[in-house]
């Protein structure tokens, strides 16, 4: 600590020459490294010290209370001086550093560092450099300072800064205020400038999009003239080959389809047998099901019984522990109270010792003082003779006297401290019954509450058991009509499907669709299902939604990639556009989640389809989008937690990206509407039934929900009932435990009611005697004494002036050491007494540790019962688990047979009908082949006439219409020549738009760079805010933790804490600092007393000293407004728990009286003293 000290950077000095009330040189110091204390009168000059401080430091003249620095000077009856100095001698370890500031008549200022002229700037880095904060200012501390930190407000206004910046200034996190506020400027300005370019980007784009239209236009009029004259060359040529090849393919359709139809009928037979297995499979798979459901049930109840017997296990070792704390609580009261005695004991003996010692000093003193009263009683001893037998005879009488009062006294305090242990022991007694009689009203309670729980939930159970016996009725019946409605709606289907063949026509869709349709009734291009709007249906309520929300709509659905292929080439042989298609077994659709989405449904189950393979589609094309009513739901839903796709009823949208699009031109009929009308004979029936059975299916899913629903609520409450059952069990137990103890405790106060109260009466019987015997030996006693005062008096007469002053003296020394000897002697007795409740209370531990002991083991084996019943319920819950996963097994395993073989089933119906179709088909496809044999022998009687006419360049002419039947060439011709003269094309802007094209690409490249920019400065920012927040924050806690320590030990019981005004934003409202005085309660530090307000400042300075130390602390009066004590409490805290040095100006002498140095100053003659005073060593400087 010594070489702690000695290193420290530390103020031994300041001098002074002519500064304010100083004339000439002054030293004061030298100063302590710990706690130097300055006193002296008002207007002493006790301030002037601090105010020099200032000087060197450079602050201005106004903070000395003067108007400007020449002012500083000492002015006198001779006038003003011609400078001032006022210099800082400092040591750091061997190293000594002077410091001084003078300052001229004329207001010249100059600094010195160790007698060198020196400027400011240096004066101010080697101080910064020692330590000391100036910046802040905090090891400064003027009058009325303290109080200023109480009247901070949590945050700054602009002219004077609050709690939140002076905090900040400590941790040091101000240095990023001004930073963080030019990076908000440059984002701000950053994310105009993209907004701008995105405003420029998207007028840019809107210009090109107005040409698109006349590009498009010119291009398909270029490209329509160039077909028409190729198309025109090949048309004659083009039916030829239409019919050759239109023959060759109804020769290999119907020998293929014999051949297919034999495989179907093999396939047919193969799919029956694998029918029959995979029922016999599924029922089966039932009955294991059913075991293990069973199986788990029973170990489900053992399980309950496991739980409940380790709930009393649990019960009986909380018990056990309860009574070993309460034994471990009086072995522990035991010890403290042995301890007390022997302590007690120690100090009774190291008393008596004290009292021997004196009792030897008087005795010889006595010794002395007698020799010479006897020497006077020689020179006149026949005179005195009498009176000395006189008065021997009465001192005997006393000193008998004096002995019974005494005797009475030592019996009269055995007897109150034996009624003292009574009464205690008849409290404590006391005290434990009260306890048992509100335990057991407590236990009365609970056994009223639980009673009524388990009658109600009595009534709930059977409740539910009715519930869940009509929904298990109704589910059967549920079952059998579902059953019922599949055979039916199988049998309706198959003739609907039928008629539906031979009635489907074309449906208007456009050039593509038409020609993608041609070539599928023809049969040279299969797989292809047809627009995806067409495939399904959707309730009209929904029409915008899903037409804004799908944008697919309009592509065409393929069952695969070679399909989707052909249709291309097709596009392309008959210059038919583009066209976008859906190949079902390429795209990953995710199925919505399931489950009710509040405010919302899942679009995609809004939809309804012929066939569930167009669900994957609907599901591809729209995701996981939601519906709602309004933008309200939307904007909650689509820019909540989970954020989500979301289109509203009126064709609002909001991307998972967080876009949102709507507000123009409404999007609708994207779908059909309602249930599809369109079908052939019996597609009414068939949606009909079918939407019937979805219904009976929904309806049974709702009940099997609402079954396993009112299942787990009947387990739920079956194990309320056993944990309520087990509860009284175990409660049973403690009343009886309870009504034990009370009848033993209340035996117990009737036989202390009989022996100890009876012997508190005889002992009060005792104690009164032995005070009637004080009192009367007390009366004795002083008429005794008034008769030897008397003969003493007599003695004198004779003996002379002198001889009276010595017997008085000897009498004095007599009666001191009778005191002396009458305490030892009483003490004697309390220490005999002491260990006789020392014995006691030994024997009372052994006992208590016995006990302790048992009730350990006792322990112990309750706890062994506890994990005993756990490990057995863990074991019942690893069955129950394996049961539940084997459950769960079969019924997964159920489940895919189930749907293998209702697969099977559909796929039989199917091939059945497939079997019939192609034999109708096979028959008419036979027909076909000769009609078109005889036309296609006509076609080249034809196409010789018009060979032998014209000269054609057949190859070419080929190439432009291959593919296409000769009314298909005609009809195409025809309407693109109607399409040729009706258009005007702009050709020019096809040119205009790529340049368009080109300018748009700078312009979102200059935007990417600016978005990119701007997210750079937007780092840059939030890194500064949570640096700045995290460091704050760090420090904060510290502090706060700090000021809480240093509050409570200031004030032994109060607390005091700073917090933020708002947590969520600590630097939006700042800090507030609140305090809880002793018995008070929390207050801001504005509404409190004086002196609590200083106490709590100087609690925060402490504070703030530990978390940013500075080696010096110099402070005014900061125990003015503080009472003795408080001012006591700081004082200790500066001298014993502070590492800095302090000087601190004092008016209390409890203030001054702790300092480790002393500096007084005084005036004489208009002329500041100062006088150096070291306590330790009681040295005087001047």
């Amino acid at each position: 600590m010594e070489a702690k000290e000695k290193d420290a950077f530390v103020l031994e000095t300041i001098s002074f020459e002519n500064f304010k009330s100083y004339k000439g040189r002054h030293v004061v110091g030298p100063f302590q490294t710990r706690f130097t204390a300055i006193v002296g009168p008002n207007g002493s000059g006790k301030s002037n010290i601090l105010d020099g401080v200032l000087f060197v430091l450079g602050y201005r003249a106004q903070k000395m209370r003067q108007k400007k620095a020449s002012e500083l000077i000492y002015t006198g009856k001779e006038g003003r001086m011609e400078y001032c100095v006022v210099g800082l001698s400092f040591r750091h370890g061997e190293d000594k550093i002077v410091v001084e500031r003078k300052v001229t008549s004329a207001g010249k200022a100059l600094y010195f560092i160790n007698s060198v002229v020196s400027s400011f700037g240096d004066v101010r880095k080697v101080i910064l450099d020692s330590g000391i904060d100036i910046l802040q200012n905090r090891f400064l501390i003027l009058q009325g300072e303290v109080e200023l930190i109480s009247q901070m407000k949590p945050k700054g206004n602009g002219e004077n800064d609050g709690l939140l910046e002076y905090l900040e200034e400590i941790v040091g996190t101000n240095k990023y205020i001004e930073e963080i506020g030019r990076k908000e400027s440059s984002l701000g300005e950053k994310i105009r400038a993209c907004s701008e370019k995105q405003i420029v980007v998207d007028i840019a784009k809107k210009e090109a999009s107005v040409l698109e239209p006349q590009m498009e236009e010119a291009k398909e009029y270029l490209s329509l003239e160039k077909d028409i004259q190729h198309r025109k060359l090949g048309l004659l040529l083009s039916r030829i080959e239409e019919k050759r090849k239109l023959v060759k393919e109804l020769e290999n359709r119907i020998r293929e389809q014999d051949e297919e139809t034999a495989q179907e009928r093999a396939e047919l037979e193969s799919l029956s047998g694998e029918v029959k297995q995979l029922e016999t499979r599924r029922d089966k798979l039932g009955k294991e099901r059913e075991g293990a459901e069973q199986e788990r049930m029973l170990i489900g109840k053992e399980l309950k019984t496991a739980e409940k017997e380790g709930y009393q296990a649990e019960e009986a070792s909380r018990v056990e522990k309860k009574k070993l704390k309460r034994a471990e609580k009086g072995v522990e009261e035991l010890r403290k109270e042995i301890k007390r005695h022997d302590e007690n004991l120690k100090e009774k003996e190291k008393e008596i010792g004290e009292l021997g010692e004196k009792k030897q000093v008087k005795e010889a003193e006595l010794k002395a003082e007698t020799e010479k009263k006897e020497k006077m009683e020689s020179k006149v001893k026949t005179k005195m003779a009498v009176l000395k037998k006189e008065q021997g005879a009465i001192e005997e009488k006393i000193c008998d006297r004096k002995d019974a009062v005494k005797m009475h006294e030592i019996q009269k305090k055995k007897l109150e401290d034996e009624v003292g242990t009574i009464e205690k022991k008849f409290k404590s007694v006391q005290a434990n019954k009260e306890q048992i009689v509100s335990t057991k009203e407590e236990l009365r309670a609970g056994r009223e509450r639980r009673k009524k729980e388990k009658k109600k939930l009595g009534e709930e159970r059977e409740r539910l058991a009715t519930e869940i016996q009509a929904a298990e009725k109704t589910s059967r019946e549920q079952r059998s009509a579902i059953d019922e409605m599949n055979a039916r709606l199988k049998k309706q289907r198959s003739i609907a499907d039928t008629h539906r063949e031979e009635q489907k026509q074309v449906t208007a869709l456009g050039n593509i669709l038409k020609e993608i349709e041609k070539e599928k009734l023809g049969g040279r291009l299969g797989g292809v299902y047809g627009r995806l709007g067409d495939l399904g249906w959707i309730d009209k309520k929904y029409d915008v939604a899903i037409s804004t929300a799908c944008g697919q709509l309009n592509s065409i659905v393929v069952d695969g990639t070679e399909t989707g292929q052909e249709c291309v080439e097709l596009l392309k042989r008959r210059n038919l556009g583009r066209g976008t298609f859906i190949i079902l077994d390429k795209i990953q659709a995710r199925p919505p989640p399931g489950g009710c989405v509040r405010h919302g449904e899942w679009l995609a189950d809004l939809v309804q389809t012929e066939n569930n393979v167009f669900r994957k589609a609907f599901q591809h094309g729209l995701g996981q989008t939601i519906v709602t009513d309004t933008m309200e739901h939307g904007v909650e839903i689509g820019y909540g937690r989970e954020r989500r796709r979301v289109v509203t009823l009126d064709g609002k949208l909001i991307e998972r990206s967080g876009a949102m699009s709507g507000g123009g031109r409404v999007c609708s009929g994207g779908m059909r509407l309602g249930s599809r009308t369109d079908g052939a004979v019996g597609g009414e029936d068939v949606e009909r039934l079918s939407a019937a059975v979805c219904g009976k299916e929904e309806e049974e899913r709702k009940t099997k929900g609402e079954l396993c629903r009112m299942r787990r609520e009947m387990e739920k409450i079956e194990q309320s009932v056993s944990d309520i059952e087990a509860a009284a069990l175990s409660e049973g137990r403690r009343q009886k435990e309870n009504e034990e103890e009370f009848k033993r405790i209340s035996e117990q106060i009737e036989g202390m009611m009989v022996t100890e109260i009876r012997r508190a009466e005889e002992i009060e019987q005792q104690s009164q005697k032995h005070s009637d015997g004080i009192a009367g030996l007390g009366v004795e006693l002083e008429r005794l004494l008034g008769e030897a005062g008397s003969v003493q008096e007599k003695m004198a007469d004779i003996a002379g002036m002198e001889y009276r002053k010595t017997v008085s003296l000897v009498r004095t020394l007599g009666d001191q050491l009778f005191t002396l000897q009458e305490r030892a002697e009483k003490i004697s007795a309390e220490m005999e007494a002491a260990a006789t409740s020392r014995k006691a209370a030994a024997q009372g531990l052994s006992g208590e540790e016995l006990e302790r002991e048992k009730t350990k083991e006792r322990a112990d084996s309750a706890d062994a019962a506890v994990e005993a019943r756990h490990r057995r319920s863990k074991e019942l819950e690893e069955k129950k688990k394996e049961k539940d996963k084997a459950a769960g097994g079969y019924k997964r395993e159920q489940k895919k047979v189930s749907e293998e073989l209702e697969e099977k089933e559909t796929k039989r119906g199917r091939l059945s009908q497939s079997v019939h179709e192609k034999g109708k088909t096979g028959e008419k496809e036979r027909r076909e082949l000769e009609t078109h044999a005889r036309r296609l022998r006509e076609c080249l009687e034809d196409c010789e006439v018009l060979r032998q006419s014209a000269r054609l360049d057949e190859e070419a002419a080929a190439q432009t219409v291959a593919g296409m039947g000769a009314e298909g060439v005609e009809r195409l011709l025809a309407e693109m020549e109607a399409r040729l003269s009706a258009m005007e094309p702009n050709l020019s802007a096809i040119e205009e738009h790529r340049q368009r094209q080109a300018e748009i690409e700078g312009l979102c490249s200059s935007l990417g760079e600016l978005e990119q920019d701007r997210d750079t400065e937007r780092q840059g920012y939030d890194e500064l805010k949570r640096r700045r927040l995290e460091e704050f924050t760090a420090g904060f806690s510290a502090i706060s933790r700090k000021l809480k320590e240093v509050y409570q030990l200031l004030t032994e019981t109060g607390n005091a804490e700073l917090e933020f005004v708002d947590s969520l934003d600590p630097f939006s409202e700042g800090v507030v600092f609140s305090v809880m005085p002793p018995k008070k309660s929390w207050k801001t530090i504005g509404n409190l007393s004086g002196g609590e307000k200083t106490l709590s400042s100087l609690a925060l300075i402490f504070s703030l000293h530990h978390y940013l130390p500075t080696p010096i602390y110099i402070m005014d009066e900061i125990d003015a407004a503080l009472d003795t004590k408080n001012v006591d409490i700081i004082a200790s805290y500066i001298s014993q728990r502070t590492s800095a040095q302090f000087i601190v100006i004092s008016l209390h002498p409890n203030m001054f009286e702790r300092a480790e140095r002393l500096v007084g100053v005084y005036k004489k003659q208009n002329n500041s003293q100062t006088v150096v005073i070291d306590p330790q060593r009681l040295c005087f400087k001047s």
